[in-house]
C-alpha cells in the first residue's frame, strides 16, 4: 500500500496485545492510516486477510472503548478492501446479527451502520453498497419472517432504508411486505420498527410500493377495522416521512380519523388511540392541506379538548377549590386534551391561519376553560393554542375577565411565566378589559415584589412595560409601587433582569413620570447608581441612556439636583467608543420643538459638548450621528449657531468627506442653513465647497446632489462665480465622459442648468455689472453644440433639455431645434423634447407634421408627451385629432395608444372632481366600434396604457364600464383585435382584478377560444428556395395563455382550473413555444386547484410522453436542440408535480416510467 503499509502488520500485532490500553492505542493508529488510504487503492495482499480478519476478532474484544474503535475501523476500512474481504466482513457480520448475545449483535448492526455511511459517502462505491444492500435485505427479511431477533434486524432495515435509499430499488416489494406483515406485531418494539421502516419505504418508494403500502397498511381504518392503532400510527408515520404523497388523500383520511375518533371508546386502550389519532391529525395538518379540511380537523380538535371520561357527575357536591379541576384524572385523557391543543397550535400558526377564523369563537372558548385544569402541561398548551388564536384572528371575541381569573390561580413557576407573557400579549394588543387592569396590574407587582422566578421576574418587567403604556390610569395609581418595584430590578444582579426593568423605565417616565415626579426621581437614582456600577457593560449603558433620555424629557427641572449628575453621566459615555452612538442619537432627539431642547440646562450642556462633537464629526464612524447632532444644537439657542457654523466651515475647508460617503449629506444640509442666514458665509463656503466636488458630482447620491444644487442658489450675488462655474463643470465633464455614461451627462447638465438659470435671474433683475439678456445666458449652452468633441455637445443638448421653463422667447430655439433633429450625439432627443415643450416656435410646425400624417413626428412625440402631457393638452387640442388618424393607426399602433393614453389621462385629471364629462375617454370609447381593425387596437391598447399611468385608481369607476366593450372584442374578426384585447384584459386582471371579475364570466368562453389552432390563420410564406408555414395566430395563443395563467391568481382559479387544464391539453400539443407555455400552466394550475388536475391526469398523459418520446432530427441546429431540451425539462417538471398529487393513478405509472428513461433530445443536446 505504499508507505501507509509498511507500519500496519507491527499495528496488527500490537492489537494482539494482553494491555487493552495498547490494543487501543494501536487500533487508533491504525485506524488513522487506513483513512490516509485513497478510496479504491488496494492493501498489500499479505496484510489486507489479516487487517481485516483482526478488525472483526476486536468487535468482540473485552474492552468497550475497543469495540466501539474496531466499529469506526471497520467502517473507514469497506470502501478500500478488495471485493473478497468485504465479502468476508459481510459474512462475519450477518452471522453476528444471529447471535444469542445480544451485546454482539449490536455491536454488528453499529459496524453496518459505520460501512453503509462511508460507501454512500463515496460515488465510486456505488457497486460495492449495491453488493451489501442485495446480500443485507434478504437476510435480514429471513431473520425478521422467522421472528428471531426481530428489533435488531429491523434497526439494520432500517438504517440501510434511511442511509442507502438509492439502492434499494429492487427490493422495494419484498421490504414493503416484510414490514406490513409485522406492523401490526403484538411486541410494540417489532411494531414500532416495522411501520418506522414503512415511513422509510414510503419516502422513496415507486408508485406500485407506493399503493401496496397504503392499501394493506392502511386497511385497518376501513371496516372491519382490524388492525386499527397500527394503521392510525402508519398513516402518522407517513404524514411526516412522506407528506407531499399523503396529501392527495387528506380529505378521505382525515374522515377515517374521525371515525376512529367516534369508535374509540370500544377499544382496551381508548386513550392512546385517540391521543395518536389527533397525533397524526398534527402531522398531516403540518403537511399541507386546503382550508376545508382544516376545519374539519379544528371542529374535531375543539371537539377532544372537552374528552373527560372522569367528570363528576354530581358537581353541586364539589367545592369551590374542586371546581376550578377538570376532573379527577387517574389515567391518560390529559394526553389527548394535551394533543388536542397541540394539534390546534399547528392549525394557527400556519401563514394562513386566518382563514379558520370562522371556527375562533367557539374554539377560543373551549381553550380558555382548559385553563382551569388539574394538569399543568394541558393548562400550558391550551395557553399557548389560545395565544395562536389571537394572532391569527384579531378580531376574534375574548372575555378577558375568564382569562384574567383563570390565569391568576397558576402557581409554578412556569406557569407563572407563561401567564404573565400571555397578560403582555393582551395588554399589547389592547385586549385587556378595564375592570381586568388592577388584577393584571397586581399580578405582576406579585411577581416582581415576591422575587419571583427568572423567567417570571422577567415576563412580569414586559406586563409592567404595557401596563405602563395601555392601562395608563391604573400605573398612575400604582407609580410608588411600579417605581420601587423598577428600582429593586434595575439593582437586581441578574444582568437580564436589570436591562429589561431599564428598558421599563422609559415607559414609566415618559407616562407615568409627569404626574408622579417623586417616584420618577427615585427610580432616576436606581437608575444612575445601576449605570454607574463597576459591573455596568454596555447594553446597561444603552438602555441606562434611553431611560435618563426619557426621564430628562418627562420631568424637566422637577429632576432637581439630578439634572448635573444625569447630563454628566451623558457627557462622560459621549466620549466612550461603546455608548457614543446612542449618546449622539440623544443629542439629535434634543430639538427645539421639544421640551428638552428648550431647557436651559441641556442647552448649557449642549454647548461644552460643542468640540467633542466637532471632533467626532470628522471622525467616519461618527460622522452622520455627529453632524445631525451639530444640527440639533444650533437650533437650540441662536449664540450656538456661530460655533456650530465655525465647526462646518472648518471640516469643508480641511476634511470635507468623500463624494460618496455617507455623512456628505448631513453636511451639505448645515451649509444650506446657515448659507440661507448669511450670504457673505455662504459665498465664502461655496468657494471652498465647489472646486473639490465639481468633478465628482457624478459619485454623489442623488439626496446629496439635490441639496448642493439647492445651495448653489447662493451664489447669486456674484456673476464672476457663475461663469467660473459652469466653464469648470464643461471642463469636469468632458473630462470624464469616457468613464461615466449617460448617468453623469444628466447629472452635470443639471448642474449646468442650474448655473444658466442662475444667471438668467440675475439678467432679470440686473445685478450683474455686465447687463446680461436672457439670449446671453442660454448662448453659453448653444456654443456648446459647436465644439468638436461629441462630450460638450452632449452636454449641450442635456442642459437645453432641462431649460424648458426658460425656453419660451429664446430666439434660437427654432435652430438649435432644427439641429438637434438631425443630430445622431447622445442627448439631442432629450433636447428635441424640451424644446418641443418649453417653445411654441417649435412645436407649431411639429404639429403641422402631425396633421400631414409624418410618423417621424409621431415618433418624436413620445417622450415630450409623457414628460408634459399638459402642454399638447391644452396648447395644441389639434394634436389628438391627428394622432387619432388611420394613418398613424396603421403605421405605429403601439406608439399610437402610447399618446393616446397620455391625452385621455390629463384629460381625466383636468376634469377630475368636477361634473364634467371624460371627453376624451367618451370619445375613445366610441371609436371601439370602428370598422378599421387598426383604429380599434389602439383603443385597446390605450385602455391598456392608461392603467400604470392612474397609479392612485381615481379612474376606476369610469374604466369599469369599458370592461365590457374590452371583453366583446375577444371575439373581433380581426386577429390583431383579438391579441390587442387579450393583452388589454391581462392587464386590467394585473392591476384591477375587481373591475373585471364581475363582467369576466360570459366571456371567458370566448378566450378559451383564443388557445385554439386556427387554420385559416395560417399561410405559406416563401423564404429564398424554401416553402414554410407561417401561423399568424401563434402570438394570440401565446397571450391567450398567458392572461389564463394570471386568471389563475384571481378567486376565480378554482372555477376555471377544468376548462384552463383543457386549454393545457392543447397548448401541449402546440408549437414548441406553445408546448413550453402549457407546461408552465400546468404546474401553476396544480398549484392552485390539485384535485382537479389530478382528475385530468389521464387526459393530460398522452401529450406528455409524447413530448418526452420526442426524438430531434439528425440535422437539427443547435437552437432546436437547446429549444427541445428546455421543453423536455420543462415536461418532466410537470411530471413530478402531478406525482405528488396521485402517485398510484395508473395513467401516472406510465407518466413516471417514461420519465425515469434518460432524454434523447437532452442527450443529444
Amino acid at each position: 500500500m505504499g508507505a501507509a503499509g509498511a507500519p500496519l502488520p507491527t499495528l496488527l500485532d500490537q492489537t494482539k496485545s494482553p494491555d487493552a490500553d495498547v490494543r487501543y492505542m494501536a487500533l487508533h493508529d491504525l485506524a488513522a492510516s487506513v483513512q490516509k488510504a485513497y478510496v479504491g487503492q488496494a492493501f498489500d495482499a499479505r496484510v489486507e486477510p489479516a487487517l481485516v480478519s483482526q478488525v472483526l476478532t476486536l468487535l468482540q474484544d473485552t474492552h468497550s472503548d475497543v469495540k466501539n474503535l474496531a466499529v469506526t475501523t471497520l467502517g473507514q476500512l469497506a470502501p478500500r478492501v478488495s471485493g473478497s474481504r468485504f465479502a468476508t466482513m459481510t459474512e462475519a457480520l450477518c452471522a453476528a446479527l444471529r447471535s444469542d448475545d445480544e451485546e454482539e449483535r449490536d455491536i454488528a448492526s453499529m459496524a453496518i451502520r459505520a460501512i453503509l455511511k462511508e460507501l454512500t459517502a463515496s460515488e465510486r462505491c456505488a457497486d460495492t453498497t449495491q453488493a451489501l444492500v442485495n446480500v443485507l435485505v434478504p437476510f435480514l427479511a429471513t431473520q425478521i419472517n422467522e421472528n428471531t431477533h426481530q428489533t435488531t434486524a429491523l434497526d439494520v432495515l432500517n438504517d440501510a432504508l434511511t442511509l442507502a435509499p438509492s439502492h434499494m430499488a429492487t427490493h422495494q416489494g419484498s421490504i414493503a411486505h416484510v414490514l406490513l406483515a409485522h406492523m401490526a406485531s403484538e411486541r410494540s418494539a417489532v411494531a414500532r420498527r416495522a411501520i418506522q421502516g414503512l415511513a422509510h419505504l414510503a419516502a422513496l418508494c415507486m408508485p406500485a410500493t407506493w399503493v401496496l403500502i397504503t392499501d394493506r397498511g392502511l386497511a385497518g381504518l376501513s371496516p372491519p377495522f382490524h388492525a386499527e392503532t397500527a394503521s392510525v400510527q402508519l398513516l402518522q408515520a407517513l404524514a411526516r416521512e412522506a407528506p407531499v404523497s399523503i396529501q392527495a388523500q387528506a380529505a378521505i383520511r382525515v374522515e377515517q380519523l374521525h371515525s376512529v375518533l367516534q369508535r374509540a371508546d370500544g377499544h382496551d386502550e381508548t386513550d392512546e388511540l385517540r391521543e395518536t389519532c389527533l397525533l397524526t391529525l398534527q402531522a398531516m395538518v403540518a403537511a399541507g392541506l386546503d382550508v376545508q379540511t382544516r376545519l374539519v380537523i379544528a371542529h374535531m380538535a375543539q371537539s377532544a379538548l372537552a374528552y373527560d371520561p372522569n367528570a363528576a357527575d354530581d358537581m353541586d357536591d364539589m367545592d369551590d377549590d374542586d371546581a376550578l379541576d377538570v376532573s379527577d384524572d387517574d389515567d391518560l385523557a390529559w394526553r389527548v386534551r394535551r394533543a388536542a391543543c397541540r394539534l390546534l397550535s399547528e392549525l394557527f400558526s400556519a401563514p394562513d391561519a386566518h382563514e379558520l377564523c370562522a371556527a375562533s369563537p367557539a374554539i377560543s372558548a373551549a381553550l380558555c376553560e382548559r385553563l382551569r385544569e388539574r394538569e399543568e402541561a394541558v393548562r400550558l398548551d391550551a395557553l399557548t393554542a389560545l395565544r395562536l388564536v389571537w394572532r391569527a384572528c384579531t378580531d376574534a371575541p375574548l372575555d378577558s375577565h375568564v382569562l384574567v381569573e383563570a390565569l391568576r390561580t397558576w402557581r409554578s413557576a412556569s406557569a407563572q411565566a407563561a401567564a404573565l407573557a400571555a397578560l403582555s400579549e393582551l395588554a399589547e394588543r389592547r385586549m385587556l378589559a378595564t375592570h381586568d387592569e388592577p388584577v393584571v396590574l397586581s399580578m405582576a407587582l406579585y411577581a416582581l415584589e415576591n422575587d419571583a422566578h427568572a423567567a417570571s421576574y422577567i415576563a412580569a418587567l414586559v406586563l409592567v412595560r404595557y401596563m405602563c403604556c395601555q392601562a395608563l390610569a391604573m400605573a398612575q395609581e400604582a407609580a410608588s409601587r411600579l417605581a420601587a418595584s423598577l428600582a429593586h430590578a434595575v439593582r437586581s444582579t441578574n444582568h437580564r433582569a436589570s436591562v429589561e426593568a431599564l428598558h421599563t423605565c422609559e415607559p414609566f417616565f415618559a407616562n407615568v413620570g409627569p404626574t408622579a415626579p417623586g417616584p420618577a426621581c427615585t427610580l432616576v437614582d436606581a437608575v444612575l447608581a445601576r449605570c454607574e456600577r463597576a459591573d455596568a457593560d454596555a447594553s446597561v449603558h444603552d438602555a441606562g441612556l434611553v431611560a435618563l433620555n426619557t426621564a430628562l424629557r418627562a420631568l424637566g427641572e422637577r429632576a432637581g439636583e439630578r439634572i448635573p449628575r444625569m447630563l454628566a453621566f451623558i457627557n462622560a459615555r459621549l466620549s466612550l467608543e461603546t455608548t457614543r452612538t446612542r449618546c449622539l442619537q440623544l443629542v439629535q432627539s434634543w430639538t427645539p420643538e421639544q421640551v428638552l431642547g428648550s431647557f436651559e440646562p441641556v442647552q448649557e450642556f449642549a454647548l461644552t459638548c460643542l468640540p467633542l462633537l466637532a471632533d467626532l464629526a470628522q471622525r467616519p464612524a461618527t460622522a452622520v450621528n455627529a453632524l445631525e447632532a451639530l444640527s440639533t444644537v444650533s437650533r437650540m439657542k441662536p449664540s450656538h449657531v456661530h460655533g456650530v457654523r465655525d465647526a462646518v466651515r472648518h471640516m469643508v475647508v480641511h476634511n470635507l468627506p468623500a463624494p460618496d460617503s455617507p455623512s456628505l449629506l448631513p453636511l451639505l444640509e448645515l451649509v444650506n442653513r446657515f448659507s440661507n442666514l448669511d450670504q457673505s458665509w455662504a459665498e465664502e463656503t461655496l468657494d471652498a465647497l465647489l472646486p473639490p466636488l465639481v468633478p465628482q458630482l457624478a459619485r454623489m447620491s442623488s439626496p446629496s446632489f439635490n441639496v448642493l444644487l439647492d445651495t448653489m442658489s447662493f451664489l447669486t450675488s456674484s456673476y464672476e462665480q457663475l461663469t467660473v462655474l459652469f466653464t469648470a463643470l464643461v471642463h469636469a465633464w468632458v473630462a470624464q465622459s469616457s468613464e461615466l455614461g449617460m448617468h453623469g451627462a444628466q447629472v452635470y447638465a443639471k448642474a449646468l442648468s442650474r448655473v444658466v438659470t442662475l444667471l438668467l435671474s440675475q439678467a432679470q433683475r440686473g445685478n450683474s455689472g455686465e447687463r446680461l439678456s436672457m439670449p446671453t445666458a442660454l448662448d453659453r449652452v448653444e456654443a456648446l453644440l459647436h465644439e468638436p468633441d461629441t462630450a460638450s455637445q452632449t452636454l449641450g443638448y442635456m442642459t437645453i433639455s432641462e431649460q424648458v421653463a426658460n425656453l419660451r422667447n429664446w430666439p434660437k430655439a427654432q435652430a438649435v431645434f432644427a439641429q438637434a433633429s438631425a443630430s445622431t450625439v447622445p442627448g439631442q432627443a432629450m433636447a428635441v423634447t424640451g424644446l418641443l415643450i418649453g417653445s411654441p416656435a417649435c412645436r407649431a410646425p411639429f404639429v403641422q407634421a402631425l396633421a400631414n400624417g409624418d410618423v417621424g413626428a409621431l415618433r418624436a412625440l413620445r417622450d415630450p408627451i409623457k414628460r408634459s402631457p399638459y402642454v399638447f393638452y391644452s396648447e395644441e387640442p389639434t394634436v389628438w385629432t391627428s394622432v387619432m388618424g388611420p394613418t398613424f393607426c396603421a403605421a405605429a399602433p403601439d406608439m399610437t395608444s402610447e399618446c393616446v393614453a397620455y391625452m385621455v389621462w390629463m384629460d381625466t385629471q383636468m376634469k377630475m372632481g368636477s361634473e364634467r364629462e371624460f371627453t376624451l375617454l367618451h370619445e375613445l370609447m366610441q371609436r371601439m366600434t370602428a370598422p378599421d381593425a387598426c383604429g380599434r387596437a389602439v383603443v385597446l391598447g390605450a385602455l391598456r396604457a392608461i392603467l400604470p399611468l392612474d397609479s392612485t385608481h381615481d379612474l376606476d369607476p369610469a374604466l369599469e364600464s369599458c370592461v365590457p366593450a374590452i371583453l366583446q372584442r375577444l371575439s373581433d374578426e380581426d386577429v390583431s383585435v383579438r391579441q390587442a384585447a387579450v393583452m388589454a384584459l391581462r392587464a386590467y386582471l394585473q392591476s384591477r382584478t375587481a373591475l373585471v371579475l364581475k363582467a369576466l364570466p360570459p366571456f371567458l368562453p370566448s378566450l378559451y377560444d383564443l388557445t385554439r389552432v386556427r387554420t385559416e390563420l395560417q399561410r405559406q410564406v416563401r423564404m429564398g428556395p424554401f416553402t414554410v408555414m407561417h401561423d399568424d395566430g401563434l402570438d394570440l395563443r401565446k397571450n391567450a395563455l398567458e392572461t389564463l395563467g394570471t386568471l389563475l391568481d384571481t378567486p376565480l382559479a378554482r372555477d376555471v382550473a377544468p376548462d384552463v387544464l383543457a386549454c393545457v391539453v392543447r397548448a401541449l400539443q402546440d408549437d414548441d413555444g406553445v408546448k413550453l407555455m402549457g407546461c408552465l400552466l400546468a404546474v401553476h394550475v396544480a398549484d392552485v386547484a390539485g384535485e382537479a388536475v389530478r382528475r385530468a391526469i389521464a387526459d393530460l398523459a398522452p401529450p406528455l410522453q409524447a413530448i418526452l418520446a420526442r426524438q430531434v432530427r439528425d440535422n437539427a441546429t443547435k437552437q432546436d436542440m437547446e429549444k427541445a431540451s428546455e421543453i423536455d425539462l420543462a415536461a418532466r417538471r410537470v411530471v413530478k408535480r402531478l406525482a405528488q398529487l396521485d402517485p398510484a393513478s395508473p395513467a401516472m405509472a406510465e407518466l413516471l416510467e417514461r420519465a425515469a428513461t434518460p432524454s434523447a433530445v437532452r442527450r443529444a443536446a
